[in-house]
Formats: C-alpha cells, structure tokens, sequence
C-alpha cells in the first residue's frame, strides 16, 4: 500500500505541479512585443531627421485631446550633443520628464533609444525601446521606419502589455500618429508645399 501511495503522490506532483511551474514560467517571463511602421515623407533626410529627433516639433500641435503631450524644453543630461549613451530630458513641467536614453545616433541615418527611469515615462508598460530608421527614396523623399519594442517582466506589467499588443493595433494607432506628425512638420519646415508634398503628408 505504501508503495502505491507513493506512486500516486509522484503522479500528482508530475500531473499537476509540473504543469503549473511551466505555466506560471510563460507569464512571470518576459513578453516582447515588437511593431513597425513605415511611412514616406515628401522631405529629405536630414529635414526629416532634425524633425524627428525634436519630440517637441513632432509634438508642436499636442495637447488635450490629441494623444500628444506637449514638450517644454529638450536638454542633453551632461551637456554637450546628442550621442549614442546620453540622455536625452524632454520636460513636460515641474518634476515631469521624459528621459530618453540614447542607444544610437547616426544623423540622417537612425536614431534609437530607451526609456529612461526618472519621473514621468512614455505611456507603456516595461521596458520600452524606440527606433527611427531614415532612407532616402527619391529627390526629396525619405522612408522613415518606426519600431517600437515592448519587454515587460511580471505577471501585471505582461499583461498590460499584451493589452495594448492586441493585435498590435494600440502601437500603430500610436505609430502612425507620431508619423504622421513628422511628415507634416517636415512639409511645414521646408516652405509652401507642392500638391503632391501635401497629400503625403496627411
């Protein structure tokens, strides 16, 4: 009988302890969740690089009701230009910051960072990864791509994050916004528009 009791204990152990560590492993774990977007703006690279590289142009008509914050000031953490391992601190009043930290920085070229921990972050759960990507296409005309990367550890920050991954349609809502606010400042920046620059634009 002892035996068989035995048996019966490893039995349940394998039936049901086994399968709950795994399951408990696939959501403490991390979830990565990676979107990209691409959109062609009727302006050369480095216009569309000093646009996009300035949260506070791209986000010039921000405020209630837009999804945007409005950005009051931009400063590197340490002085000196932006570069690959800076900060970057873009302030949205008193003791509110968005602290970017740089991870590249290739004018005309890419410009990526992270979130940095310091008062107020990007609205996203975990850790939080953004890219920009810029590739010309023609006489004035860029292709600029959007990446944004979502790690998130722990059962509450996962699944906020696979909340706003559901089917990815948060993040390109959001994309497509930022996108869309870079080709219109870059059209804006380089004078009256030609016709078709506008309709690229909106």
């Amino acid at each position: 009988m002892g035996i068989y009791w035995r048996w019966l204990q490893a039995a349940a152990i394998i039936v049901l302890f086994v399968p709950a560590v795994f399951l408990a492993i696939g959501f403490l774990g991390p979830e990565t969740i990676v979107s990209q977007v691409q959109r062609r703006v009727a302006a050369p690279p480095a216009r569309v690089w000093a646009i996009a590289t300035d949260w506070r142009t791209i986000t010039a008509r921000g405020g209630a009701g837009s999804g945007l914050p409005v950005f009051l000031s931009r400063t590197v953490v340490g002085g000196g230009d932006p570069v690959a391992g800076k900060v970057l601190r873009y302030s949205l009043g008193p003791d509110q910051a968005w602290n970017q930290k740089l991870t590249e920085w290739e004018p005309d070229r890419r410009y990526a960072f992270r979130n940095a921990a310091a008062g107020h972050q990007a609205p996203l759960p975990g850790n939080v990864a953004m890219a920009f990507t810029f590739r010309p296409t023609a006489t004035d005309s860029t292709e600029v791509g959007f990446t944004i990367t979502v790690t998130s550890h722990g059962a509450i920050n996962k699944a906020l994050a696979l909340v706003l991954g559901d089917g990815l349609g948060t993040l390109r809502g959001y994309q497509a916004l930022i996108l869309r606010e870079i080709a219109s400042a870059s059209v804006r920046a380089g004078g009256p528009p030609a016709k078709a620059a506008v309709a690229a634009a909106r």
